[in-house]
């Protein structure tokens, strides 16, 4: 963050948001915050939007508990700030009577009066959230911060957030695990049986092998022939920020009638670099 030249008097702040990572709340988590995703706003602003999908009201306002860390970047990385900094404070009290950060997060959702605390089950659907600078204190030091919050049933964590700042980089480890062919009953368009996993390195797999095309009578399709694949391994930077879990199975089929179609077993493990 960095304070705005203007006025002496009163220091305001350009709040960029890179991205976020939902912490998982285990076997009972509270929240599910997965179709969450930043959104062009303007020129120079990225907005929140997204579900607040609630999955508990079972806990009661004594256990219901949250705790709010900021850190600040600096050379030799990230170092928990106390200028913020609230561990396992009763998370209604500060829902009913904060005037900085939930105010405006509840003008945010879309056809929602002011919710009871502990929330009610259901989807809350958040819009074009952007944090509002003239609610930050004066003269905050640094300029990459780190946020994490996490709620407490007690003392049992049950899930969090955790944005990603401005200055780190996400990307994934993706492990094909297996794939097979899907045959098409009759005048395939393709020959996958020459294509097989073979190690490329100490974390990688690779796709190697001959894609055969066995038909050229598709209109707009004339590639007959055989085609050698070598070393083909996805490429993570391709990939979206925040895909939710790890294991995916992945189908592309073919049509003239149905001619055929893959389908690859992927394991995608999220990375965060700074």
């Amino acid at each position: 963050m960095l304070p705005v030249p203007g006025n002496a008097k009163k220091t305001t702040y350009n709040v960029k948001i890179k991205g976020w990572e939902q912490i998982s709340g285990g076997d009972n988590p509270l929240i599910d915050l997965s179709t969450f995703k930043l959104s062009k706003f303007n020129k120079t602003n990225w907005a929140i939007n997204g579900i607040i999908r609630v999955l508990r009201s079972d806990i009661s306002r004594e256990n219901y508990l949250f705790t709010l860390q900021g850190a600040i970047k600096y050379g030799n990385g990230y170092q928990d700030s106390p200028l913020l900094s609230l561990h396992k404070k009763p998370y209604c009290d500060l829902f009913e009577n904060d005037i900085f950060l939930i105010p405006d997060i509840l003008a945010h959702l879309k056809n929602t009066t002011r919710p009871p605390c502990p929330l009610p089950v259901g989807d809350y659907e958040l819009i074009d959230y952007i944090p509002n600078p003239d609610k930050f204190p004066p003269n905050m030091p640094g300029k990459n911060w780190k946020l994490t919050t996490s709620f407490y049933d007690g003392e049992k964590f049950v899930g969090g957030l955790q944005p990603i700042p401005g200055d780190t980089k996400r990307t994934y480890n993706i492990k094909v695990t297996g794939w097979e062919q899907i045959h098409a009953a009759k005048d395939p368009l393709f020959d996958l049986s020459k294509l097989k996993l073979t190690k490329f390195n100490k974390t990688n797999r690779a796709l190697n092998g001959i894609i055969r095309i066995l038909r050229s009578d598709i209109s707009r399709y004339n590639y007959l022939g055989d085609y050698e694949l070598v070393d083909y391994m996805a490429d993570p930077d391709k990939f979206p920020p925040n895909m939710p879990v790890k294991n995916w199975r992945l189908t592309t089929s073919f049509y003239d009638r149905n001619i055929g179609g893959v389908q690859v077993f992927v394991e995608i493990e999220s990375v965060i670099k700074e």
